[in-house]
Parts: C-alpha cells; structure tokens; sequence
C-alpha cells in the first residue's frame, strides 16, 4: 500500500532542451508559487515518470566552469529580499507586498517533488555513504503575539491538506499507515511515551510538527529514495535495516520529521525495525567521548564564546534603526511600551505560522493589522542583523566550529572507515544512510563551519547532505592513491555547493568532486586553525586563547 502511494507521487521535472552532445538535462528548478500546495508547470518542461528519468538517469551533463561563481549566485537566489535591496540602506528599505511573500515563503519551503542535485554524477562514481542533516518540518510557533490579539490555531494532523493532488493523497496514505502503525507499538516506545509518531493533534500546542511539515520530509525521502536507492542501488545487495543509521534530539518535530524522511525514503517500511537514537535536547547530536573536558559534547570554552558571540552581534542589532522601527510599529498596534515587547525575531516566528498556513495576517482588537511590508521588515532584520551578523563575527564563527565539530568527527570517521573498509579482502556490511534530525541550530553552525551560507536564516525542513563516492575500477589497495579514490559531493536543499566549500574549492577534480582527504583534513586540523592549537581538546580548553 505504502509503495504503490510512494510510486504514484514520483513525478520528476525533465527538460526537454537538449544539452551538450545532445544529451538531456534534469531541470532541478522547483516550481512553487506563492501558496502552500498549488504547483504549476511551464514552458517546455513535462511531468515524465520514474521508468522515463531511469533511462536519462546515466545521461545528465555536468559542467564545471564557473561552478563556484554558478553555485554563489544560485545560493543569493535563496535570498530574494536581500537581492531586491541591492545596495540599499537595510534600515529604509520598504519592501513590497509581492519582496516579503517571496521571502517569506523562501522560508515556509512548501514541499514538491520535483529532482534536485542528489546523487547526480557521472556514472563511473559508486555511491558509498549518505549523511542527510535535517532541520525538522513546519511546526506550529514558539511564541505568543504580544498584547490584546486572537492568537493563533493551528491544526496539527494530516487531515487539512488539500486530498485532490498526489502530495495531499500520499499525506493521507502517510496517515493511514502511522494510524495502523501506532496501534502495534508498546506502552514504552517513545512514539508512545512522549514523543508522537506523526503529527495527530487536533490542536497545534507551542512548536509541534505540523501536516505540512511531516509532508515535507516525506517529498524529500522520496526524492532521497529516487536519487540514492533507484539510479544508484544503494541497498543493491538487498535491503537491511543495519544499513541506515538514525539520529534525533528528544522533540517530538524532531523525531517525527525523521520517521517522516524514512517513509518516503526506504523500500519498505516497517517502523518496528526501525531504530532512532535520541540525543537528548542538545541540538548539536554529538557524542559524549568520555568524561574528560573537551571531549565531545564536554566542552567549556562554548559558554565563553557563546556569551560574546550574542554581546558583539547583539550590540549592532540593539542599535540598529530597523530594530527601533520596528518596535515602534508593534507596540503602537499592540498599545505596549517597547520596553515590555518580546524580540523581534519571536514576533516574525509567530507571524510565519499565518503566512505558512496561507491564513490572513492578523490584526489587534483596535483594527490595527500586521502588513507585507512590515513581515518584509520583520525578515530584513532576521536575516541581515542577526543571520549574517552571527556568520561574519570572530566570537560567532569560533562558537559554531566548536559546536558543531563533534558532529563533523562523527561523520569524517564514518566515512573514513567505508575508505578503509574498501582495501579489506573481506569487507564487512556497511552503514550507507546516515540521518540526523535536528534544528535551525543544527543546520546553520554546520554551514557556517563548511563555508558556504545563503545569508538567510534555513527554511522549515532544511537539508545538507554529504555524498561519498568510489571511482569505480579505481586500485583501491594502492593506499598512496586513495586521494583519487574517494569523493565527496556537498549539497544544500538540493543545490551543489561544493565548488564553494573552502577546503574544495581548489582542489576539485574534473567532475566536480572534492577528495574524501581534504575533508577529514578539515575536520582533523582545519577546523582548529583560527583556535591557534592542533586539536579540538586544545580548543575547548582555551589554549590558544580566546
């Protein structure tokens, strides 16, 4: 049942122009307008079926020129707003009704179906491992509006998605399984316990996963699932259940947003088998290495630079004019004193539940009504005074390496031990999908650490994934060439950003990829080099001062 739904909704965009030596391309655009579920089609492109992308699936042209620049310029395009802006005073600038919706839905991340850039190589490369680091689904908000207003009610099921297309009939039949699942788990299980299997309540209580946002995750499995197990075969050898590996912090959006990704990703389906490892609330899903100070998630210079992260990006933020503005704007609506008003990027996050539900923006008892143009202001800010900020400040950088490398050693040794298990006579069953599920926290120090942002806070079920490639026919028993052996591939919500990563950039090969061995350098020593010491521990312990 679950497979033939799955199957029915794998509609993939092919590009009827013809490229290079007359090969066809896979358009890896995605067609979403300014509504929730409603996509269209144009030009000359055609829904085609998974049997038609099978046969061009070994003929999809790469080109590298200008891969770095190409891949910078699609990464502003996640921005439009900021675009729009072009040089502008960000304090002034009005953006328009058509600027914000843009915007803002950049942000809501609508799902669709449509290929992107996973999996995507010349066909001499064998596919090895996958890690996919996720920032959970849709989610009702965190946060109150201030003063006399009606808040927010939400719907947190399956049931208020549109049933008339393929998304809204496989969000049904998601439904039906996670109901009938449910009912043969144990009182103990954590689905059960506390931590919900899918999203099943009538109303939406503070940042639970919404419908949508369960859907969301379900379109990128499936996409995950054409990309890695149908053109590549990653389960080839037959599928076991060891050969995928989960992760999730301890929330239900959380945890169900993995259990989402998995429906629509894995052969089969049987949540029975399927094992999760909770990593507490901690959004940096690392590993305690003992009890030694930093060592894993034991690291005391965090706080330190924690602390002077939020004093130094703060500090312009408080000070900025668009922060008075704003204020000013709230709190003549909402007849409160701006001393008394929460911080502005709550008031946006609140917001963001309308604008993602496609509800009207509210207004306050004296008819005063939130605006486009204020929710334009309201992402300007969140993106430019406290995104970028964070991305471009010493104190802000050096917390986001810390924070985040534990998870990098996590999957640098994974894939080192695929590297290694290759030059064994008797290699042993591999762990191939790697998933961890977890937040904005999780997604951004991740990027910010890798060297490629977008400038803009990540969307509701924000994805990066790391690839690692086998050139097939390689000697692989030739360790002094294991460097032309093994490649990694990067991507960020489908997009390649490899040819931007500062560790690749200048090494990349004739296809695009960068060595396995500059990332587990990266992870060894780069990654520590703005700390003035050789070791993560050095780091941790302030060494090199702060």
């Amino acid at each position: 049942m679950h497979e033939d739904t799955s199957k029915a909704a794998r509609y993939f965009i092919v590009n009827s122009n013809q490229g290079p030596n007359g090969k066809i391309s896979i358009e890896s655009r995605k067609y979403t307008d300014l509504k929730m579920f409603d996509h269209s089609l144009s030009g000359q492109n055609h829904l085609v079926t998974e049997h038609v992308l099978h046969n061009f699936s070994h003929s999809v042209m790469f080109t590298h020129s200008n891969a770095s620049k190409d891949t910078e310029n699609d990464l502003k395009g996640e921005n439009p707003l900021q675009n729009a802006i072009n040089g502008s005073n960000i304090d002034d600038y009005i953006p328009s009704e058509v600027e914000a919706r843009i915007r803002a839905m950049k942000y809501c991340n609508p799902p669709y179906l449509e290929a992107d850039s996973e999996g995507i190589v010349h066909a001499k490369y064998q596919l090895e491992q996958v890690h996919v680091i996720i920032r959970h689904g849709d989610r009702s908000p965190m946060y109150h509006l201030p003063g006399n207003i009606d808040q927010l009610k939400l719907d947190c099921t399956m049931n208020n998605i549109n049933h008339s297309d393929v998304l809204g009939q496989l969000a049904q039949e998601y439904r039906r399984t996670m109901h009938e699942t449910k009912k043969h788990l144990s009182d103990n299980h954590p689905a059960i316990k506390g931590l919900g299997l899918y999203p099943s309540s009538k109303f939406c209580y503070g940042s639970q996963l919404t419908g949508p946002g369960a859907l969301q995750h379900i379109a990128n499995g499936i996409k995950f699932k054409k990309a890695y197990i149908d053109q590549h075969g990653l389960f080839a050898k037959g599928f076991e259940y060891s050969q995928i590996h989960v992760e999730s912090t301890s929330y239900p959006r959380t945890y169900q947003s993995a259990v989402a990704l998995l429906y629509g990703f894995l052969p089969e389906f049987n949540f029975s088998r399927i094992s999760i490892h909770i990593k507490g609330t901690n959004p940096r899903l690392c590993e305690y290495w003992g009890n030694k100070p930093g060592r894993g998630c034991n690291c005391l210079a965090l706080s330190k630079y924690k602390t002077l992260c939020e004093k130094q990006s703060g500090e312009l933020r408080r000070n900025s004019k668009l922060e008075a503005d704003l204020k000013a704007e709230v709190s003549q609506m909402a007849a409160i004193s701006k001393k008394d008003l929460p911080w502005m990027a709550s008031i946006l996050d609140n917001l963001s539940g309308y604008v993602c539900h496609k509800l009207p923006l509210p207004c306050y008892k004296n008819n005063q009504c939130f605006t486009w143009p204020f929710i334009g202001r309201l992402w300007n800010y969140k993106d430019f005074y406290v995104t970028q900020q964070e991305m471009k400040n010493q104190m802000c950088q050096k917390y986001n390496r810390l924070y985040i490398h534990p998870l990098l050693v996590t999957i640098a040794r994974k894939m080192g031990t695929v590297a290694l298990n290759d030059q064994d006579s008797k290699p042993i069953q591999k762990t191939v999908f790697h998933l961890y599920s977890g937040h904005d926290m999780t997604v951004t120090p991740l990027m910010n650490t890798l060297g490629f942002s977008t400038g803009s806070h990540p969307p509701y079920a924000a994805r990066i994934v790391i690839e690692l490639y086998r050139m097939s026919g390689s000697d692989s028993n030739n360790k002094s060439r294991l460097k032309d052996i093994h490649f990694i591939k990067v991507l960020y919500n489908g997009k390649d950003v490899t040819s931007i990563l500062p560790f690749c950039k200048h090494d990349l090969n004739e296809d695009g990829l960068c060595p396995l061995e500059n990332f587990v350098d990266f992870v060894s020593h780069g990654n520590m080099e703005s700390f003035h010491v050789k070791s993560y521990e050095e780091a941790c312990a302030l060494k090199g001062g702060l």
